[in-house]
C-alpha cells in the first residue's frame, strides 16, 4: 500500500510548475494569522483547481509564455532601433557644425573683401575729388 503512495510524496501540493524555470509557489497561511507582506490568497480548493487547470493545459501556458517572450523581444528591438538612430543624429550634428564653420569662414572672407572695397573706393573717390579740385583751381 505504501508503495502505491510514493508518487504522491514526490508531487508538491503547494507548488505549480509552469515550466522548468517558472514556478508558482504557494505559501500556506493559517486563518487569522498576520503576514509581513502582501499575498494573493486562494483557498485550498481554488489552489487545487488552479493547479489542475495549469497542469492539464500546458499548451495554454506555453502560449502565454510565448506571447510574453514576443512582447519582450519587440521591446528590446525598439530599444536597439532607438539606440541605433543616435549615431546617425550625431553624424548629422557633426556635418551641420562643419557646414556652420565653413559658412562662417566664407562670411569672414566676404566681410574682409567688403572692407577692402570700401577703403579702395574711399581712396579712389578722394583721388577723383582732389584731381577735380586741382583741375578747377588751375
Amino acid at each position: 500500500m505504501i508503495f502505491f503512495m510514493l508518487p504522491l510524496l514526490a508531487v508538491s501540493v503547494t507548488q505549480i510548475d509552469i515550466s522548468s524555470k517558472h514556478k508558482i509557489v504557494g505559501v500556506p497561511i493559517r486563518a487569522f494569522s498576520t503576514v509581513s507582506k502582501d499575498y494573493v490568497g486562494f483557498t485550498k480548493d481554488d489552489f487545487i483547481k488552479l493547479k489542475s487547470s495549469i497542469v492539464t493545459n500546458k499548451s495554454l501556458c506555453d502560449i502565454v509564455l510565448d506571447e510574453a517572450k514576443e512582447t519582450c523581444t519587440q521591446s528590446i528591438e525598439q530599444c536597439f532601433n532607438t539606440c541605433n538612430m543616435q549615431p546617425e543624429n550625431e553624424l548629422v550634428i557633426k556635418v551641420l557644425k562643419q557646414d556652420l564653420i565653413s559658412t562662417q569662414t566664407l562670411l569672414k572672407k566676404e566681410q574682409n573683401k567688403s572692407t577692402l572695397f570700401k577703403y579702395v573706393s574711399i581712396g579712389l573717390a578722394s583721388i577723383a575729388l582732389s584731381s577735380s579740385v586741382y583741375i578747377i583751381a588751375k
